[in-house]
């Protein structure tokens, strides 16, 4: 006979990450099991271009708050934290600093960019959470395929190449920036796979 597999809640995760045992690990918690992110360079390029070209417009006009690596819930489910590589939330829909644990909202921006660790399958259910619990927008990137991947609420799944430009939509109107930007990297550095 199988023994069921315990779930671990919301307040369960928060309590351990920060416990000494955690160290400085990112930890998610999907589907109440916990799921370390592992990131690497390339996955660092990405979130750095884009997290300039977004704080280059949100942070000027006081569009709300954006972060990085922020532990997120939705208030409703005890079972799912999740932890988007760069979030934003409008300054309609903010609420006060979390300083402890998951900030019970799912942020209008999620971005997820693809590391070794991650399954494309896993990165799509996490934007269809994301949209099913209040987010607007999506962005999965692929730094391998170098293309990003946009899910709206309402709308069908856009896949944007290099030569295209990817748009803040309703969320951040006004805002562009072109799609090779985002994988930019320091072209005199040596390339090294693994």
């Amino acid at each position: 006979m199988l023994t069921p597999v315990r779930l671990m809640t919301v307040k369960e995760l928060e309590d351990y990450v920060e416990s000494p045992a955690a160290g400085d690990r990112g930890i998610e918690l999907i589907n109440g099991q916990m799921v370390e992110k592992v990131p690497n360079e390339e996955y660092g390029d990405c979130v750095v271009n884009l997290l300039m070209a977004l704080g280059g417009f949100v942070k000027p006009q006081r569009l709300g708050r954006l972060v990085v690596e922020a532990l997120y819930r939705s208030p409703d489910d005890e079972h799912n934290a999740f932890q988007p590589d760069i979030a934003f939330t409008s300054k309609a829909r903010q609420l006060p600093l979390t300083t402890r644990g998951a900030a019970p909202i799912i942020p209008d921006l999620c971005v997820e960019i693809k590391s070794p660790g991650n399954k494309v399958a896993d990165l799509r259910t996490k934007a269809a959470y994301y949209l099913a619990h209040g987010g607007q927008l999506v962005w999965l990137v692929y730094p391998k395929q170098r293309i990003v991947e946009v899910y709206a609420r309402d709308a069908d799944v856009s896949i944007l190449t290099e030569s295209e430009v990817l748009t803040g939509g309703a969320v951040l109107p006004g805002f562009e920036l072109p799609v090779r930007e985002v994988f930019v990297v320091d072209e005199d550095a040596p390339e090294i796979q693994t």
